[in-house]
C-alpha cells in the first residue's frame, strides 16, 4: 500500500486529532478574517472534514498535513501533502478560496459582464482570481503569495500571443498591459 492509499483510510491518534483540530480552527478563523460570506462558508467546512467517497484530510505524525482526493474511477491523489504548517495553511486556503471565488463569479456573472471594460472577450477567471488574491491579501503579504499571483498571471496570459494581463498591487486587480490578440 503506497502512502496515498494509506492516508485515504488513515485514522488519526489522539495527539494527531488535537493537532488537526487546532489547525482546522486556525483555517476557520482565517476564513472569518477574510470575510467569507455565510452562504459560501460550507466550502470551508467541506474542505476540512473527511468526506467518504470524496476526500480524506487530516494530520499524520509521519507524513504531515494531507488531503487525499478519491478519483471517480477508484484512484487516489494527494492534493495536499506537506509537513510544513505554513504550506498546509496556504494549500488548504487555496482550495477553499478556489471554490468560493468560482461561486462568487458565477453568482455575479451578469453584473461583472456589464462592468467588463477590456479589449478582450469576457473571462470570468479575472474576477475569480482578483477575488481570491484580495482575500489572501487580508491575511498574507503580497510577497507571501507571490508564487500564487505568478501562477494565476500565467493562466490569464495563456491564450495571448504576448503578455496581456498583469496583477496590480496598487489597484488590487488584474489590469490590461497590452493589446495582444488572443489565439485559439
Amino acid at each position: 500500500m503506497d502512502k496515498t492509499e494509506e492516508l485515504s483510510c488513515y485514522k488519526m491518534n489522539v495527539v494527531e486529532l488535537q493537532i488537526w483540530k487546532g489547525f482546522s480552527d486556525e483555517i476557520v478563523n482565517n476564513c472569518i478574517k477574510m470575510n467569507i460570506a455565510k452562504e459560501h462558508f460550507h466550502y470551508v467546512t467541506d474542505n476540512l472534514e473527511s468526506k467518504y467517497y470524496c476526500h480524506t484530510c487530516g494530520y499524520s505524525e509521519i507524513y504531515g498535513y494531507f488531503m487525499v482526493d478519491f478519483g471517480d474511477r477508484g484512484g487516489f491523489s494527494a492534493s495536499i501533502l506537506t509537513r510544513s504548517v505554513q504550506q498546509a495553511k496556504l494549500d488548504f486556503l487555496k482550495r477553499i478560496l478556489w471554490n468560493v471565488s468560482i461561486q462568487y463569479e458565477c453568482q455575479n456573472r451578469q453584473v461583472l459582464k456589464q462592468k467588463w471594460n477590456f479589449s478582450t472577450r469576457y473571462d470570468g477567471r479575472k474576477y475569480s482570481f482578483d477575488y481570491t488574491i484580495l482575500k489572501f491579501h487580508q491575511i498574507y503579504s503580497y510577497e507571501e503569495i507571490r508564487d500564487y499571483i505568478v501562477e494565476r498571471t500565467q493562466y490569464m496570459n495563456r491564450w495571448f500571443y504576448d503578455q496581456h494581463w498583469a496583477y496590480s498591487e496598487e489597484q488590487n486587480q488584474y489590469i490590461e498591459i497590452s493589446q495582444s490578440p488572443e489565439h485559439d
